[in-house]
């Protein structure tokens, strides 16, 4: 295998060796895949318990990992990975490549691209169809990447914005929590479950000096969230998200309407043309005042 296919399959660790034949196509799981063979050695053979340099070889045994598909044909990497006997203390070890974990049949680059479909708004079922995988994988490679991104309990920002919104049947009421910084947007932490008895736990987590950081609790007219500024954000103060108070508005004035529009009679020809107005033009009620045309226009119908 030439530079520029090492490069072009990301194969540049220094530790793999491959033959002239390195490719072939094999049956697995009952469909044909790309088949890279190769040899995995270490090329200082120091033990990683002592130190020691002087390690002999000590016989083979083979790995067969997933790498991203090429051609829309699943591909493989099998190789041959050499162990050493380390002559001091008499531990063994294996060659190791930075291309696959340890204990793991899927590459690295492979759990990156299930990483980047799982930002997109796709099943994981459609994924795991897609890379040829499980779904348990797909599972086991978004927790990976959750769990990498703990939240910092020594720090929480001024203003800190929190909200329900509709998740799966898995959480409590089908509703889960979120909170950020209400100043950046950046999203400090997403939970299955909004009860108030589960928040104070959670926020309590924080230390003292980050809780007592908290100068305004940004939320929706939920009552519930207000007790937090008792045991958890005594400095904080309530601040109501204007998205919130804009849709209640729209909501208490679309139900006055509905309710003029219901006492209305629709057999009398004037109170029926009111009724029709009422009904049609409801998106020009909650328009904003700015964004009004003062000049009336005429539409045609021809027949």
């Amino acid at each position: 295998m030439d530079n520029n296919t090492r490069k072009l399959l990301n194969l540049t660790d220094e530790s793999l060796v491959f033959e002239e034949n390195w490719l072939s196509r094999e049956a697995r799981h009952h469909r044909s895949v790309n088949m890279i063979s190769g040899r995995l050695v270490e090329p200082n053979k120091q033990c990683p318990q002592c130190g020691f340099t002087e390690c002999v070889e000590n016989g083979t045994y083979q790995t067969i990992s997933q790498l991203p598909e090429v051609e829309r044909r699943p591909t493989y990497l099998k190789l041959k990975r050499e162990r050493y006997l380390c002559k001091n203390c008499g531990s063994t070890f294996s060659a190791t490549t930075s291309l696959v974990d340890d204990y793991c049949q899927l590459s690295k680059q492979l759990k990156y691209q299930i990483a980047f479909d799982l930002k997109e708004n796709r099943a994981r079922k459609e994924i795991a169809e897609f890379h040829h995988v499980s779904e348990n994988t797909v599972q086991r490679v978004l927790m990976s990447f959750t769990n990498s991104c703990q939240p910092n309990y020594h720090s929480l920002p001024t203003a800190l914005s929190v909200d329900e919104f509709s998740s799966t049947s898995s959480c409590h009421a089908g509703m889960s929590f979120i909170c950020a910084d209400a100043q950046s947007k950046k999203i400090i932490d997403i939970l299955p479950d909004r009860r108030l008895s589960v928040l104070v736990v959670y926020f309590m987590k924080y230390s003292r000096k980050a809780r007592l950081k908290v100068k305004f609790l940004v939320m929706d007219m939920n009552a519930s969230y207000g007790q937090l500024l008792k045991t958890v954000f005594p400095n904080a103060e309530i601040v109501t998200d204007r998205f919130h108070i804009i849709q209640h508005i729209n909501r208490s004035f679309n139900l006055l309407r509905i309710k003029e529009m219901n006492q209305l009679k629709r057999h009398d020809p004037i109170e029926a043309k009111q009724y029709r107005r009422l009904k049609r033009y409801w998106r020009l009620l909650l328009k904003d005042s700015s964004d009004l045309n003062y000049k009336r226009f005429y539409s045609l119908k021809l027949i």
